[in-house]
């Protein structure tokens, strides 16, 4: 750049330049922009899956997570190969999402290797006498025998003055409905 200025000459004369400083630099500059980053939007860092996974996926213009499919392979850092009954596709993590529930009767799934070994054999499980108890109509207990360190609740009985002109009904968390006061005659 061209100007009238008065300047010294040594600041004229070009310098060498180290590339380790100004990488490590631009190194640090990068993780603290995306310590900023994931600290501002609240990210997370998704767990790995593994071959076998059964996954559940969903891209970001649908609404809902679609039908299950399983995990082949990992192909990149964030990128999985999966399997699902319309067909195979690759997909990023984020778009799966690993499912609580086993598909069983999925006609594509293939033999993966497993790296430890897998018992074959269930352990007979030993006759108790409750189970040969309940197997037997007679010989049937009509409570559990009580829990120790927990006291014991004696049975409600129904107040025979009091009648319920309307059958209670309860929600399956134990709360009692009421309807409201204008519906009641």
């Amino acid at each position: 750049m061209r100007t009238t200025l008065p300047t010294l000459e040594s600041n004229l004369i070009s310098k060498m330049v180290r590339r380790d400083a100004i990488k490590a630099r631009d190194e640090q500059a990068k993780l603290r922009n995306k310590s900023d980053h994931d600290r501002r939007h609240g990210t997370e860092t998704l767990p790995p899956l593994i071959p076998g996974d059964v996954v559940l996926q969903k891209l970001d213009h649908e609404k809902s997570w679609g039908k299950p499919a399983t995990v082949l392979r990992q192909c990149a850092p964030r990128s999985y190969e999966i399997r699902s009954e319309r067909g195979q596709y690759r997909r990023n993590r984020r778009h799966l999402r690993l499912s609580s529930r086993q598909v069983l009767d999925m006609p594509t799934m293939i033999n993966i290797p497993v790296p430890y070994p897998v018992p074959t054999q269930q352990s007979p499980v030993p006759e108790t006498p409750s189970r040969r108890d309940a197997d037997q109509p007679g010989l049937r207990s009509p409570e559990p025998p009580p829990t120790p360190g927990f006291p014991q609740r004696p049975p409600e009985a129904p107040n025979p003055g009091h009648q319920p002109s309307t059958p209670v009904i309860k929600t399956r968390s134990g709360r009692t409905v009421r309807p409201p006061s204008r519906f009641e005659e």
